[in-house]
């Protein structure tokens, strides 16, 4: 019995053992996760205080230039095609979007709209010079007046959404032609202004 009894023991420290051993393994898996866990929280910390930081001497040491919106503003320029409403359908919608404040959908459609325009011009020069045909030519004349008003709206428009770059290309194009300049004065401050 008392055999027994000294086996029982042995069998129950043995289980007691095994126990705490397995206690021991899962709390040191448990350590194992729980410093893991904490490395990650202090990387992601980490660089959330160094995007926050380059973010603030972006901020502090990188002058900004000046918006478009207020480019406009300075130089009294406001952009419409409202003059010529009645020389296409779609000058109306564009002039609505104007008024809406939705600039990017007003620039497709004008450069569409330039695009056509432009098109336009080709066939009447054509019609004008091979054919000799007098209303061709006053036709012609008109269209170049409305693509030159078109394009000098599309330049505003591209400053208000601040696309520098490609207003500084549309002025340099729009002040070569001289005839059909008609906001020559404001085109080359803006253009001055542009370059600053």
């Amino acid at each position: 019995m008392e055999n027994t009894i000294q086996i029982n023991e042995n069998k129950t420290m043995q289980l007691i053992t095994e126990r705490l051993g397995e206690r021991n393994r899962k709390v040191e898996l448990i350590n194992f996760f729980e410093r893991r866990r904490q490395k990650r929280v202090a990387l992601y910390g980490g660089l959330s205080l160094m995007a926050a930081a380059c973010v603030a001497i972006l901020i502090v040491f990188v002058p900004f230039g000046m918006s478009g919106d207020k480019m406009l503003n300075e130089l009294g320029i406001v952009p419409s095609v409202s003059t010529f409403r009645s020389a296409s359908p779609s000058m109306g919608d564009i002039d609505r979007l104007i008024d809406k404040g939705l600039y990017d959908e007003a620039i497709i459609m004008i450069k569409d709209e330039i695009a056509y325009s432009e098109t336009e011009i080709e066939d009447l020069h054509y019609q004008s010079t091979i054919h000799g045909s007098v209303d061709a030519e006053y036709e012609e004349e008109a269209e170049r007046v409305y693509n030159s008003e078109l394009r000098w709206t599309y330049i505003c428009l591209l400053v208000k959404v601040d696309e520098f770059k490609q207003a500084r290309k549309e002025l340099k194009r729009y002040l070569k032609n001289k005839v059909y300049c008609e906001h020559e004065t404001e085109a080359k401050a803006l253009l001055e202004k542009l370059n600053d």
